[in-house]
């Protein structure tokens, strides 16, 4: 996942004004900064998107929806709770920085937990 959306990820950041305004206007183009906090978002998100296939993988449901919904609660609680600062786009700055929180300690549990719990003689069936 990392040497596919790591890149593209780079990419948005460094094209996320110009798109932005070439897309929707230059009223638009001013939330660059916020959509660039976004991607650095998910570069964290893609260690949890990593964990999410091995539990689908392992056949384990219920870790699976566990962890998607943990980490998507704690979004909305975080958007739903830090207030907004000025009345411009530039006032969801502290929004995105909440995201960037929730998904850095989402990833560090998933980096920290679950490897002591999986099972390490999984067996592969050939079909």
């Amino acid at each position: 996942l990392g040497l596919i959306f790591l890149p593209l990820l780079a990419i948005g950041c460094v094209v996320a004004g110009p798109a932005l305004w070439l897309v929707f206007g230059p009223e638009y183009a001013e939330a660059d900064d916020v959509l660039r906090l976004l991607f650095v978002g998910l570069a964290f998100r893609l260690v949890i998107l990593h964990e999410l296939g091995v539990l689908q993988a392992l056949g384990r449901g219920f870790a699976y929806a566990r962890l998607q919904l943990v980490s998507t609660v704690l979004v909305v609680f975080v958007a739903a709770v830090v207030p907004v600062g000025e009345s411009t786009i530039n006032g969801l700055v502290p929004v995105a920085v909440g995201y960037i929180a929730v998904q850095v300690v989402c990833a560090a549990a998933v980096l920290w937990a679950p490897a002591r719990r999986r099972p390490t003689d999984v067996e592969v069936v050939s079909p």
